[in-house]
């Protein structure tokens, strides 16, 4: 991984804004696929859904998925950089000088981070496993 110059808690920010984008593609997927009797859509709707949809419909499903994919892999390498990059700054002392101001509250993006990781698992569970969740 590559080292970022200038660390700061903030960098966090990157990786909950692609996360932010896997859920906002994931939402996108509530209202283009049917999934009756399922609070939400999973592999078995959308795969139906798009062997008998519009070309246009279908190119919004395949967009969707890819966002789902590209965005996660963004919030994934992004939130393994940051966690590298804030344990070399403990070492370093740099967390020692933030206690206190402003800067540390930014520390905070790190459980928020955790949570959206937690959910786009799910959303690629949902999406990318033909079993998953009741979808047979």
């Amino acid at each position: 991984m590559e080292k970022i110059k200038n660390w700061s808690a903030l960098h966090f920010l990157a990786s909950l804004g692609a996360g932010g984008m896997v859920v906002t593609f994931f939402m996108y997927f509530l209202f283009w696929v049917p999934h009756p009797d399922k609070p939400i859509p999973v592999y078995s709707d959308w795969f139906s859904h798009i062997q008998t949809a519009s070309s246009g419909k279908q190119g919004m499903i395949i967009l969707g998925l890819a966002g789902i994919l590209g965005f996660g892999w963004l919030h994934f390498k992004w939130l393994l950089l940051n966690f590298n990059q804030y344990r070399q700054f403990k070492v370093n002392g740099g967390f020692e000088k933030i206690i206190g101001t402003n800067a540390h509250t930014q520390r905070h993006g790190d459980a928020i981070d955790l949570r959206y990781e937690y959910q786009r698992m799910l959303y690629d569970c949902c999406h990318f496993c033909p079993r998953s969740m009741g979808s047979h």
